[in-house]
């Protein structure tokens, strides 16, 4: 009798500790674990995922791994604007690789901020957005292996001389991240930024009506697709956090009033406003791409509160 017990205690000591290093096992790797599904995103369906935490080799391994277009995580910032949850791995568009260094671009909006606080005149070597990013959003999304991997980048500063603007650029910067110019814009995103131009000549009623005159296209969401491509990565979502900071979003009312007119903003329903780092129209004004995508016309006051914050940056692998 007392040789069963035994046994059976022995067995029942067997299983408890196989039940604790299974346990073990899932929990260790939760952290690199990913839960893939189906949402709606800019107008178009794609593969998001949720994912608890980002292990730095794994980061870099699937940097090297990537194509350009692709998707990759680096760092983690708040994003679901529940503090409590911890921060959450960013997202990136590889936007380029060479000689073992990969361009990235944040795939939402990470924050609200200001271009410049006060409203003056300035270029990107002086604004408080740069300031921000290069200092608090640097130390805050990235810890120490991955601030190693980030290139300490010669940005370019264009003028803004498109639609007949001479607008300085200011002089170039060294920057570990920043944000696109409208040169950028247009080679990344493939997009001719000359086939769209002031001519106030045709007098037509709206900026509408001389996209269809000038293109043939039916509607906007038609020339959007001739200008971003399929995957409209050009227009972006902030994040909760980021719409709760104050970025404003483009709303399924804004779409049916668009619609009303005959216009099918559809595809923009959720997308923010976000900076560029070139200048505007006027010394005080920088250029941003608006929450239909459109990267062409047009600034705002460098002091407007309600942009997005979209980086870029270049890591070695």
């Amino acid at each position: 009798m007392k040789t069963t017990n035994r046994k059976l205690i022995g067995i029942t000591a067997i299983v408890a500790v196989a039940v604790c290093i299974a346990a073990a096992l899932i929990i260790f790797s939760k952290g690199s674990s990913t839960k893939r599904g189906a949402a709606e995103t800019d107008g178009f369906t794609e593969e998001t995922a949720t994912v608890d935490r980002v292990l730095y080799a794994d980061e870099m391994a699937a940097i090297e791994d990537a194509a350009v277009g692709d998707i990759v995580y680096f760092g983690s910032y708040e994003q679901d604007n529940d503090a409590v949850n911890g921060t959450e791995p960013v997202e990136w568009y590889v936007l380029d690789k060479a000689d073992g260094e990969a361009t990235l671009l944040a795939v939402h909006l990470l924050d609200c901020q200001q271009y410049h606080e006060a409203d003056e005149n300035i270029t990107w070597e002086n604004c408080t957005l740069r300031s921000w990013m290069n200092g608090e959003f640097y130390n805050t999304a990235f810890s120490e292996e991955e601030q190693a991997a980030i290139v300490n980048t010669n940005v370019i500063n264009e003028d803004n001389s498109y639609w007949g603007w001479d607008m300085e650029g200011g002089n170039d910067t060294e920057d570990k991240v920043w944000l696109l110019s409208l040169e950028e814009i247009e080679r990344y995103f493939h997009i001719d930024m000359n086939v769209y131009h002031d001519d106030y000549s045709i007098e037509l009623k709206n900026w509408y009506e001389y996209v269809i005159h000038s293109f043939g296209h039916k509607n906007w969401y038609e020339y959007a697709i001739y200008c971003y491509g399929q995957d409209n990565r050009v227009c972006a979502n902030p994040t909760a956090y980021a719409v709760a900071r104050g970025v404003g979003k483009y709303s399924e009312a804004d779409a049916q009033n668009s619609l009303k007119n005959g216009y099918d903003m559809s595809y923009a329903v959720g997308c923010g406003w976000w900076w560029l780092r070139s200048p505007g129209d006027s010394n005080s004004s920088a250029a941003f791409v608006g929450r239909d995508g459109n990267a062409f016309g047009g600034s705002h006051g460098v002091n407007a509160d309600r942009h997005g914050v979209r980086p870029a940056l270049k890591v070695v692998y």
